[in-house]
């Protein structure tokens, strides 16, 4: 049983799921995006870890330095994921407050929003790279809430950011590389997915990480490219998936779409 790790974004971040699948209660995610639409800035993937919750870690005592529990804090969550991008050069910054100088929005919806002015270009980067905790309010798919176990009112983003330092290569390696080794999710149980016409994500994720060409699906725009609105940062993204339940089968699973 394939649970999606709902879709998180590089200048922003957001998420989905499989017809026969359950809902993950906690979701630990990854999603990039690259200018369409907008002005051309490169920006970065983000991997995104919701800190609402607790963590499944499939064998922790694998894990240098992780709790002996089953489970990890939000707390735990939070800190190993700063402190992996601190280690790769990322400056951690503060969460922005929940009521942002944005006229387009009415509450901070997404870790990226502090930095729209540096992707749209009315502001120059104060760092190369950034890493975040942003307190979030969700208001843009509030009617989620409720009728799926991922969906918070209130909820905490962790985010990874580059303004023109790194770029898709790195991202979805990093990503990868927090997943399975700072987490200890097992490999054989995460699935991708990429905008349809991504190759250069593709072949990041085939020949770069090496995941298997059969678990790494090409979805459409609905789902595999995020927008902040009408106007502004937008691209196609990668997603991560758990599996929670190998042994109820996979077939067709991306077929049907996601909820």
């Amino acid at each position: 049983m394939l649970i999606p790790a709902r879709r998180l974004a590089s200048s922003a971040t957001i998420p989905a799921v499989y017809p026969h699948i359950f809902t993950a209660p906690r979701s630990l995610g990854f999603r990039r995006q690259h200018g369409r639409g907008a002005p051309a800035r490169r920006t970065s993937a983000t991997p995104v870890v919701r800190c609402s919750g607790s963590l499944p870690v499939a064998n922790p005592a694998t894990v240098s330095g992780t709790d002996t529990s089953h489970e990890w804090s939000g707390d735990t969550i939070r800190r190993r994921f700063l402190d992996f991008y601190a280690a790769r050069g990322h400056k951690i910054l503060p969460s922005s407050s929940l009521v942002p100088e944005d006229p387009t929005v009415f509450l901070t919806i997404a870790g990226m929003l502090q930095f729209k002015p540096i992707f749209l270009g009315k502001e120059p980067r104060r760092v190369p790279c950034a890493t975040t905790s942003q307190k979030c309010i969700r208001t843009n798919d509030i009617e989620n809430v409720g009728r799926t176990s991922r969906h918070q009112t209130f909820f905490e983003m962790l985010g990874n950011f580059s303004f023109g330092d790194y770029f898709k290569k790195d991202a979805i390696k990093w990503a990868w590389e927090l997943t399975t080794k700072e987490y200890g999710l097992p490999p054989e149980r995460l699935w991708i997915s990429v905008f349809e016409d991504d190759d250069e994500a593709f072949s990041i994720w085939l020949s770069e990480v090496g995941v298997p060409r059969e678990r790494i699906k090409r979805m459409g725009e609905d789902d595999n490219f995020w927008t902040s609105g009408a106007t502004g940062p937008c691209g196609p993204c990668s997603e991560m998936y758990y599996d929670f339940h190998p042994e109820r089968g996979s077939l067709n699973a991306f077929c049907a779409g996601f909820e």
